[in-house]
């Protein structure tokens, strides 16, 4: 039954934290760069200490700038900069010392950054498969390039390889990890404004727009599905339909601004006055339909007497004059046996004599 109620948004409106994420991935790598400068520095290989300055710079503006609107340039800026330092080093100190690992890391990276920061489509998917081959290649021609060349430009110690690869390790490492975190904070944004999404629709296919109430095809399917239960053990339950008095001269005389504004009055009264089990729904036009199963007959009638009396007691201001309006309500008992169609029937039918007796009543039977 709740489903038909109006429902809340699953998670409130919350500020994107993907680029908080890979703000804090941008300043990570320039930590990281800023330790290989002092590692190359120290070793007296000044080449890479000076390409890890101009690394160490790049993050520090990527992270200074990203932001919604920019991610997508800055994430690939950073990836095609792991790309070149790996290579770089690759070339410069060999693959013992672990800088291929990068390579090897940016491969998943590559849809990682696509999927997390562009529209879903083929054209992404072309791009992240374009990154992944782009990425293999380099690495192949960095292998080849160093099994013809059987060198490197500088030699380092075992010790050092070993230190290096152990300490790039454990960056690729930590970068996979990083990312899938990202990634997978991205994926569950989008599951819940995908279920946000559902939740919007599903409440607009039972819900009337103009009253807020449900419609009728829902209260209909809703009565049909439930009256077995509802009437199981000589149990009832009551179905009352009530129609705003002489709505189509108000309609004529202020318009049918007025009319939807007279509408949404009577929608708010009658919505003050029903509470779970009760359900209520625009019927037809200017009708509504209660379902009221918490109650008694007499219970019932005086719900609807109520919910009457505030009606006609209710004015809307509408181009400096006040108006009123009055409902008119038949009441039927659904009972084990009938069809749920037998009671709205009576139900109308007593509407209808309560009309013919002077409005402004509650008809029952």
């Amino acid at each position: 039954m709740n489903m038909f109620r109006a429902n809340k948004d699953l998670n409130t409106d919350k500020s994107d934290m993907l680029p908080v994420m890979a703000k804090v991935a941008l300043i990570a790598c320039a930590l990281v760069h800023f330790s290989l400068l002092i590692s190359f520095f120290v070793l007296g290989i000044y080449i890479m200490a000076i390409i890890n300055c101009f690394s160490v710079s790049i993050y520090i503006i990527l992270a200074f700038i990203i932001g919604q609107d920019n991610l997508r340039t800055c994430m690939l800026v950073a990836y095609y900069e792991i790309l070149c330092h790996a290579v770089l080093a690759l070339l410069l100190l060999g693959w013992e010392s672990g800088f291929g690992l990068y390579i090897f890391a940016l491969i998943p990276m590559a849809f990682y950054v696509l999927y997390m920061t562009t529209e879903a489509g083929k054209k992404r998917n072309v791009q992240a498969y374009a990154l992944c081959i782009f990425a293999m290649l380099i690495l192949l021609l960095a292998r080849i390039y160093h099994v013809v060349r059987d060198d490197t430009y500088y030699n380092l110690s075992t010790v050092i390889n070993n230190i290096f690869y152990l300490y790039n390790a454990f960056i690729c490492l930590a970068m996979l990890l990083l990312s899938s975190l990202i990634f997978s904070r991205k994926a569950k944004e989008n599951q819940d404004e995908l279920a946000q999404k559902s939740a919007e629709l599903l409440k607009q296919s039972v819900t009337d727009r103009l009253s807020g109430l449900m419609n009728r095809n829902s209260m209909m399917d809703y009565i049909v599905s439930t009256h077995r239960v509802n009437t199981y053990d000589n149990r009832c339950y009551h179905i009352a339909i009530g129609d705003i008095d002489d709505f189509k001269s108000i309609n004529e005389s202020h318009g049918y601004d007025c009319g939807d504004m007279l509408l949404q009055m009577v929608s708010k009264i009658i919505k003050e006055h029903i509470s779970e089990p009760n359900l209520c729904a625009r019927w037809n036009g200017e009708e509504f339909l209660l379902l009221i199963m918490s109650m008694e007959k007499e219970g019932a009638q005086a719900l609807l007497e109520g919910i009457r009396t505030k009606i006609a007691a209710a004015t809307l201001s509408h181009k400096g004059q006040d108006l009123s309006v009055s409902i008119t309500f038949g009441m039927a008992t659904a009972i084990q046996g009938d069809a749920a169609q037998k009671a709205i029937s009576v139900a109308e039918a007593n509407m209808r004599l309560g009309k013919e007796s002077g409005k402004n009543t509650v008809k029952v039977s």
